[in-house]
């Protein structure tokens, strides 16, 4: 495959742009308040390697979180540069945000997940509290970005979750990592890491190669060729 900077494929996460400034595209908006945030239905689930919840699956079914009026489809324009910017951030952002927890040392023993100290650099998982089967789907709502086209956590609720092992409701459970259990984790986070490493040099040689003709500014083209692949020393603000 040819590795020459014109050649490089169109990022998947910014394939939805056009060439010049803007991309039209659409969004819901509440016909009430225009700036009351829309919100979807969704599904969360824990992120071992981030140890965080993540967004999982929309349900289809939005609704305004200030005042649950009703909805309207309204014509946006995707601003390229921004989009382009911000995609780029949500890639560094996962990128030091795992290679953060890699880097931070085990726990130094046993104790309550609340006590202070060691116990603040634990690692969780999250189970049914049924069956004990990992990963439940967590009850949520989601913001959806029109200009990325993804979906970003609002809100974790306390009821509604649901296990996919036992194919029913359920309550969660959060438990402690054992050292061992960790340690397992840390050949699928390493491979996770090198391919964002991956995704962020191939997304820099096209923003070199493209971007100019998605009206981004020059001068940050300029600092992603003098850094490209490198989340640590370029500013996207």
């Amino acid at each position: 495959m040819c590795d020459h900077a014109q050649h490089v494929a169109m990022p998947d996460r910014i394939a939805h742009l056009i060439p010049g400034k803007e991309t039209p595209s659409e969004m819901l908006i509440c016909e009430i308040d225009g700036d009351h945030p829309v919100v979807d239905d969704a599904w969360a689930i824990w992120d071992p390697h981030l140890q965080d919840h993540v967004h999982e699956e929309s349900m289809g079914e939005e609704i305004c979180n200030e005042c649950s009026g009703p909805l309207k489809t309204e014509e946006y324009h995707i601003l390229n540069s921004v989009a382009i910017k911000q995609s780029r951030d949500r890639i560094t952002h996962e990128l030091r945000a795992l290679t953060a927890r890699l880097a931070q040392p085990l726990d130094a023993g046993p104790g309550p997940i609340s006590s202070s100290g060691s116990s603040a650099r634990v690692w969780l998982k999250e189970v049914c509290g049924h069956c004990g089967a990992e990963g439940p789907l967590i009850d949520a709502y989601s913001e959806y970005d029109p200009t990325t086209l993804t979906h970003d956590l609002t809100t974790t609720f306390d009821k509604g979750h649901y296990c996919r092992a036992c194919d029913g409701d359920t309550r969660p459970k959060t438990e402690r990592l054992s050292n061992h259990e960790v340690m397992a984790l840390v050949p699928d986070i390493k491979a996770r890491i090198v391919r964002l490493e991956q995704e962020l040099a191939e997304f820099d040689r096209w923003v070199v190669a493209h971007a100019p003709e998605y009206c981004v500014n020059a001068e940050w083209i300029e600092k992603i060729a003098k850094a490209a692949g490198c989340p640590e020393q370029v500013c996207t603000a």
